[in-house]
């Protein structure tokens, strides 16, 4: 059929019949792709939380992964997309982590304890005095997050050489 022809009825309805199938295949192929993304991300979520309450091992004797570093550096907006699959893009809203956040997962076939320290002056004064002990026993590695974006470095070597001493 060219452009100057006219469709009759029988082919108008032949028409909207195709696009409602189209249309009624579409929604189902969406449906099924909506329900699995929700399937994954309940198992995700699922497999996520049965690894950090896992409480077969006592506290004390997990090894930690130790995350430190001055305030907004991005230490916690790291670990929820490394160790709890969370989208970058939802780190915008992660807000200062006040004191320490701990989390259990499971880490190469092992249980780790994720140790969050909040960076503000008086949360890292207390880690290095007062809870010196609680804090670096049994740490297994330490990420010390500096901030890339500082135009003036001496910023950074400064942080680490406050946590050195």
């Amino acid at each position: 059929m060219n452009g100057s022809e006219v469709k009759d009825d029988k082919d108008i309805k032949n028409d909207i019949s195709d696009i409602n199938d189209i249309k009624e295949n579409n929604e189902i192929h969406f449906t099924k792709k909506r329900q699995e993304n929700q399937d994954t991300k309940e198992h995700k979520h699922k497999a996520f939380k049965d690894v950090i309450n896992n409480e077969g091992d006592k506290e004390e004797n997990v090894p930690k992964i130790l995350l430190m570093g001055k305030a907004n550096v991005g230490k916690t907006s790291m670990r929820s997309i490394i160790f709890a699959n969370c989208a970058p893009r939802d780190t915008f809203v992660i807000g200062y982590t006040h004191d320490v956040n701990e989390s259990r997962i499971k880490f190469m076939g092992n249980m780790k304890l994720i140790v969050d320290c909040g960076g503000q002056d008086q949360f890292i004064k207390n880690y290095l005095e007062s809870k010196r002990e609680q804090i670096f026993s049994n740490v297994e590695v330490l990420v010390f997050v500096l901030e890339g974006e500082k135009e003036d470095k001496k910023d950074n070597i400064e942080d680490l050489n406050y946590f050195e001493e």
